[in-house]
């Protein structure tokens, strides 16, 4: 089976069967399944029955299968998949973040995608990696221009580069800081022909955790616009928001947040950081041009927002209330369904990190309900689940009996 990180903060997995589930638009009616009906606003939905998946195709790589892979995958609209991950022994992986790479499999070929070198920074490091609808990478980098060490701390910049299609770096724009404090991006999409939505929290000279910020920049990397949420998660006025007073030396999407300024979650008695559940938030471009962002919240919110930064929509998923459900992974189907994986909310209560409760669900984006929902097949227990193709076929990834990485094909019943 393979371990998979990110799945919850940050952790290593072995028990993650559906890590991810990443579908595009283009499905056959019969797979989006929209729904007219909105039913009342309320969180005690009864979810539909599961759909049963089948297997249909193997496709056999010449590389190595992973032994690690960073949850996050994403794919095209060919059918094409990116995910970043490594074939080391498990004894043998640092942490530290894998390259990205293209598994293609109509041409059995696969391009890595990795940032080794930029002007004055001694420094790199990749914090989030996005692809667009049209096949194109990008990355978000920490950058600091020496390495860091226990006597020298300084505060990073972040990058976003772009890449070629055969994995080499077309272009680096730094983003500019905001006036009243340090960038400290988690998460990013990019908008298919103007700039970039960012997300994360904005520390003080200090180090401390002041606000959550989400900001539209443009393709040179300066600021364009604050986007306002309404029903942020974020700190009270009155809360300086504690955390760290030093430079984070591994700040980012997949790391931990610092605690900060705390909610309690509606269906849970943990507190948890305002600072986490934007951390552990997603953001996905839509076919239309507009990217969706979530947090970490339950029930799980969305905000739709287009490439001028005003928010178009915002959407509460209707959930059962219990347990608790955070968006873990989402893709667009069609102009008004989303496909997404919900995950437990990291409360600590007993039995909440188990796959078992996870559901995949289609959602549809007027109402919020939970129009379909599916089943992992039996036996798939070895692979990790990454999207699903245009025509409606699952993709999973996994290791052959001969050893080699092998991506699998499923199809819903």
């Amino acid at each position: 089976m393979l371990p998979v990180i990110q799945r919850r903060a940050a952790c290593l997995l072995g028990l993650a069967p559906l890590a991810v589930l990443a579908f595009h638009a283009g499905w056959p009616r019969h797979l989006q399944d929209v729904s007219s009906q909105t039913g009342a606003s309320t969180r005690q939905q009864t979810l539909p029955p599961p759909r049963d998946l089948y297997e249909e195709e193997k496709i056999s790589f010449s590389a190595p299968p992973p032994s690690v892979i960073e949850g996050g995958m994403k794919c095209d609209q060919r059918g094409n998949l990116y995910l970043a991950y490594t074939d080391a022994p498990l004894q043998a992986v640092a942490r530290e973040r894998f390259p990205v790479q293209k598994l293609s499999p109509a041409s059995k070929t696969i391009t890595q995608f990795s940032i080794q070198y930029a002007p004055d920074y001694e420094s790199l490091r990749r914090v989030d990696f996005d692809v667009d609808s049209r096949g194109r990478v990008y990355a978000l980098v920490r950058a600091q221009h020496h390495l860091p060490t226990p006597e020298r701390k300084e505060f990073p910049d972040f990058l976003i580069a772009k890449f070629s299609d055969d994995g080499t770096v077309d272009s680096i724009e730094k983003l500019q800081d905001p006036p009243d404090g340090r960038l400290d991006p988690y998460r990013f999409a990019a908008f298919l022909d103007t700039g970039f939505l960012v997300t994360g929290v904005i520390r003080s000279d200090l180090g401390r955790l002041l606000r959550p910020f989400t900001r539209l920049y443009d393709r040179n990397g300066k600021l364009v616009r604050e986007v306002e949420l309404l029903h942020d998660v974020g700190a009270a006025p009155s809360s300086d928001a504690g955390g760290s007073r030093a430079p984070a030396q591994d700040g980012g999407a997949n790391a931990v947040a610092p605690q900060a300024q705390k909610a309690e979650d509606p269906a849970g008695a943990k507190p948890i950081s305002w600072s986490f559940r934007v951390s552990q938030g997603r953001m996905v471009g839509a076919p239309d041009g507009s990217i969706y962002l979530a947090r970490a919240t339950s029930p799980p919110r969305l905000y739709a927002i287009s490439p001028g930064g005003e928010v178009l929509r915002e959407i509460e998923v209707k959930l059962p209330a219990e347990p608790a459900l955070q968006a873990f992974e989402m893709s667009p189907v069609g102009p008004n369904s989303m496909f997404i994986l919900f995950t437990p909310l990291a409360t600590g209560r007993p039995g909440e990190g188990s796959e078992y409760n996870d559901v995949r669900g289609l959602v549809d984006l007027e109402s919020g309900k939970v129009i379909a929902t599916y089943r992992p097949p039996a036996g798939s227990g070895d692979l990790v689940a990454a999207c699903a193709t245009p025509s409606g076929e699952f993709l999973f990834v996994g290791a052959s009996n001969e050893g080699k990485l092998e991506v699998v094909k499923f199809a819903s019943r």
